[in-house]
């Protein structure tokens, strides 16, 4: 069973005490942080991956909508999910125009956080068996410029988020992906040699050259992949250096 990793941002003790008792009684969830400041909690995920994050949206300094913005602004698609938390059902389209996937209205019932919660498990559980009857292939095929195209993993050297669409380069050819976030990429072709080198770039491991401080040199392809902080400790592990 896949558990996903969350956090709460609240700047009231009680409301997190609240939705951590109901974390706890779903076995699909796992806390690993919670905050009162706004602010703190941006620092927490522009560093660390997270799967879900229960964000209350009046807080304040930065509400909870200010901080999903400048989360994009700073990390493109390569954000986690969230659920909003509000005493004010009139913000819900706000945000939901943010990207959130949830809302949930204070003072929360554990009857209503199941049911939302339920629907975001079903459908991340049906992109997970979309992937996982993918993974024993060595294709699989994505939508560009209005057409289905097969595409083979061994051909392709890297892919680059611009945060409008992901550009994947395949033999020197380049192909545009609409409509899918960056991790829901990484997560197919994770298992298929590529890895993640930055929050805007996935690179295949045949292709990789050296890896020269922080810059990656492809072969074929005059092209230098920066690496980022929080990926280049698994980008070392993954090329066995030692």
């Amino acid at each position: 069973m896949n558990v996903f990793k969350c956090i709460i941002v609240d700047d009231v003790e009680m409301a997190i005490v609240v939705i951590e008792d109901f974390i706890k009684k779903t076995p699909e969830l796992e806390v690993v942080e919670t905050f009162t400041k706004s602010i703190e909690a941006l620092k927490y995920l522009e560093k660390n991956k997270v799967d879900l994050v229960f964000l209350d949206i009046k807080m304040p300094v930065l509400d909870g909508l200010k901080l999903i913005e400048c989360l994009r602004e700073k990390m493109g698609r390569n954000i986690p999910s969230f659920v909003l938390t509000t005493g004010r059902p009139e913000f819900a389209l706000s945000g939901y125009q943010q990207g959130a996937i949830g809302y949930l209205v204070k003072p929360i019932e554990f009857k209503e956080f199941k049911i939302a919660i339920g629907r975001i498990l079903d459908s991340w559980k049906k992109n997970s068996a979309v992937i996982d009857g993918i993974v024993d292939k060595d294709y699989f095929f994505i939508e560009s410029d209005g057409a289905r195209i097969k595409l083979k993993y061994k051909d392709i050297a890297y892919l680059e988020s611009d945060g409008n669409y992901i550009k994947l380069v395949e033999n020197n050819v380049d192909r545009l992906i609409y409509n899918k976030p960056m991790h829901y990429i990484e997560s197919i072709l994770s298992n298929h040699g590529f890895v993640r080198v930055h929050k805007s770039y996935i690179v295949s491991m045949h292709y990789i050259k050296e890896l020269r401080g922080s810059e990656i040199l492809l072969n074929g392809f005059n092209k230098i992949i920066p690496v980022g902080s929080t990926y280049k400790i698994e980008l070392q592990k993954r090329m066995n250096i030692l």
